[in-house]
This record gives C-alpha cells, sequence and structure tokens, in this order.
C-alpha cells in the first residue's frame, strides 16, 4: 500500500459525477511515481464501468508525466488496461 496514491474524483452507480476529477492531484501523483522509478501504473475509479472519463483524463495525465508508461498502457490495453474496459 506504500506505492498506492488516491486521486479525488467520484461518479455514482449510474456514472454521473458528484466528486469532480482533482487533475492536480493527478499530476501530483504522476510525477511521485516517475520519481520513485515506478513505471507501471493501475488506474481504477470507483464505478467506472457506467463512465470512465475519470480513469482516461487519469491515463492522459500520466501519459504526460511517465515517458515508459505510454509501452504500458500500450501493453495493457490488449488486455483491457483500464477497469473500465473490464466491465465491457
Amino acid at each position: 500500500a506504500h506505492r498506492v496514491k488516491t486521486v479525488a474524483g467520484r461518479m455514482n452507480v449510474a456514472g454521473e459525477e458528484i466528486r469532480p476529477f482533482d487533475a492536480e492531484g493527478a499530476r501530483t501523483a504522476a510525477a511521485w511515481f516517475r520519481d520513485q522509478g515506478v513505471n507501471t501504473i493501475g488506474v481504477c475509479f470507483l464505478h467506472s464501468y457506467a463512465n470512465g472519463e475519470n480513469e482516461l483524463r487519469a491515463k492522459r495525465i500520466v501519459l504526460q508525466h511517465l515517458a515508459s508508461a505510454t509501452r504500458a498502457f500500450n501493453v495493457v490495453r490488449a488486455k483491457s488496461g483500464l477497469s473500465h474496459q473490464l466491465a465491457r
């Protein structure tokens, strides 16, 4: 759990936003992972099966901060990389 970071943002079960996505928090988390040498990141937001927008926004931010993550997301995409893709 020492390499788990939480980013604010919440959808309800219907996929409606009930707490805004915290882009600055996502940038801070991505920079922390980069500084720690982490190059594989899992992104999972609650109720993302109903609306995956927060996961997609987090992915874009991670890709901006971690050049090595581009390869990781491309590899994982073949296996449904973001949790909202697993429910489809």
